[in-house]
């Protein structure tokens, strides 16, 4: 089993019943000791728990296990569906090469490319590689398989992401806070989604306003890293502020 598997699970264990003892856990997932240990020791830096003698105790409104793509893609899919509508609609010139990560607001835009553009589509993502246009050239990263996000992290995929250029970046995010910016729950993503943006001349944020002060494990962007933002409701005015400080653009999916 990998490591972001054990993990995973781990999170899945705490989210249930708040605990965890060491022993128990290490021969259910078939490591050792200082295996398990080690993996306590990478969720607890990354807020996820606290070790204790014997094992480790869930964090208070610490992160939750990741849901699996195909959750979270029916969350909130009519605004998604408005956002996507709007991005293709204002973003996606004839020709261009688009950067896509591999959430589920991004991937949205998939049934709604013109298949006449002559896109190239650069992704981490599987399933935003399966539902591309038949008109469009598709450069998928390879890499480590995570299949609850669908997508492709690690070496490989970072690798693969700086030999690219692109026009226009699409990304979205679990959360945002007004002072940190995007956040997400995988550190391994959130490497790819900071590749993915660096290949691009211009970054999107796709974001639907029900993930408006919505807490992750680690912030992903900064709001400076950011030139607009599609949401399908203005978000609050402390938050608009932010973004306009910023020089954040801010479109209203209609």
């Amino acid at each position: 089993m990998l490591a972001e598997e054990r993990r995973n699970y781990i999170r899945r264990q705490l989210a249930g019943t708040g605990a965890i003892q060491a022993a128990e856990t290490a021969g259910m997932l078939g490591v050792s000791a200082m295996t398990l240990w080690r993996d306590l020791g990478e969720l607890e830096r990354a807020g996820a728990l606290r070790r204790v003698r014997g094992g480790a105790v869930a964090v208070a409104g610490g992160p939750g296990p990741e849901p699996h793509f195909a959750t979270k893609i029916v969350r909130a899919a009519k605004a998604k569906r408005r956002i996507a509508l709007h991005a293709v609609s204002h973003w996606v010139p004839a020709g261009a090469t688009l950067a896509l990560e591999g959430g589920t607001t991004v991937a949205a835009m998939m049934p709604l490319l013109p298949e006449d553009r002559k896109l190239t589509l650069l992704t981490n993502s599987l399933e935003i590689a399966r539902q591309a246009p038949a008109g469009a050239t598709v450069l998928c990263t390879g890499g480590l398989y995570r299949e609850v996000a669908m997508t492709f992290v690690g070496p490989t995929a970072l690798h693969m992401l700086g030999q690219h250029r692109s026009d226009v970046a699409f990304v979205s995010a679990t959360g945002f806070d007004p002072t940190v910016g995007l956040m997400d729950p995988n550190p391994l993503e959130i490497e790819v989604k900071r590749a993915l943006c660096r290949s691009a001349t211009r970054i999107i944020l796709l974001l639907d306003a029900s993930k408006w002060r919505e807490s992750s494990l680690a912030p992903a962007l900064t709001l400076a890293e950011i030139d607009v933002v599609v949401t399908d409701a203005p978000p609050p005015p402390d938050i608009r502020r932010q973004l306009r400080q910023h020089n954040v653009a801010i479109e209203i999916a209609r």
